[in-house]
């Protein structure tokens, strides 16, 4: 038996007009926001209310708590928790 992708996309979010990748597997909760060139990789879970900034990379199986916020061309190798700003 296949495993069906699974995209699960809150509302309220906000992504610009060119996400570079959103691979299979990935939970993205409440009012996100996305930039312009950003790659979430397979297995990885958005927090409610987090920043990503452009060109960043979320790697595959991270988690981010709620209210994070990711840098400009950060490269996220680990779990990132409430609150915490990568920059």
């Amino acid at each position: 038996m296949t495993k069906e992708p699974i995209l699960l996309v809150g509302v309220g979010g906000h992504s610009r007009a060119c996400i570079d990748v959103i691979k299979h597997d990935v939970i993205i909760k409440d009012h996100c926001h996305i930039a312009t060139a950003a790659t979430i990789n397979s297995g990885v879970r958005i927090g409610t209310g987090i920043f990503i900034g452009s060109n960043s990379n979320v790697k595959q199986g991270v988690n981010t708590g709620d209210r994070c916020v990711i840098g400009m061309g950060q490269q996220v190798l680990a779990n990132c928790e409430t609150g915490v700003s990568m920059s």
